[in-house]
């Protein structure tokens, strides 16, 4: 679907079980350069973000819910926080596994997107994997969201399109995952 920059949540139907996606700087009322995405878990009781850091880039941040409103925020790991910009976070249901977008971490080009699990041996996160091909080209893609309940995937991308349109692109993922290799 080719949507409008600013409306392309709209295209990203998640069973309401698996939570929600939201504008982070219009909940808050912030004003921003770049689109920061904020994704509270089904149970409600669990926001990630992007917000900007003191360098200007962006950092994941995590806020719980509590009685009285949300926590303060933190960092969410400095495994997946570079020195460039991590935005457009999502969790499985399992509250393991993340996929997010990072122009740093070795991208191919712009955002790319990328997974990772939660250890809770060591309290942090794995080292952030490339998702790799189709879904990451030199272009920014992003926002990367697989809907358990239904078996359907999106994910965005700005590929050969103007500033204000992107693509996001629905898709059923394979049960297997088949590595390719070429000298080139």
């Amino acid at each position: 679907v080719k949507i409008e920059k600013d409306i392309f949540l709209e295209a990203y139907r998640l069973s309401r079980d698996l939570g929600k996606l939201d504008i982070y700087y219009e909940v808050y009322g912030l004003k921003t350069k770049e689109l920061q995405l904020a994704y509270y878990t089904g149970r409600g009781d669990k926001m990630l973000f992007a917000r900007e850091n003191l360098n200007g880039d962006l950092d994941l941040n995590v806020s719980y819910r509590l009685v009285d409103g949300w926590s303060e925020s933190f960092g969410l790991s400095s495994v997946l926080n570079t020195y460039g910009n991590e935005n457009f976070p999502f969790e499985l249901s399992d509250g393991i596994t993340l996929y997010f977008a990072s122009d740093g971490h070795n991208s191919i080009g712009g955002y790319d997107i990328f997974m990772t699990r939660y250890n809770s041996t060591i309290n942090d996160y794995s080292e952030p994997i490339n998702v790799g091909m189709p879904f990451n080209s030199p272009a920014n893609d992003y926002l990367y969201v697989f809907d358990e309940i239904t078996n359907v995937g999106w994910f965005a991308t700005d590929r050969f399109q103007h500033d204000d349109t992107i693509v996001v692109y629905e898709f059923i993922p394979n049960q297997e995952k088949l590595l390719l290799k070429t000298e080139d």
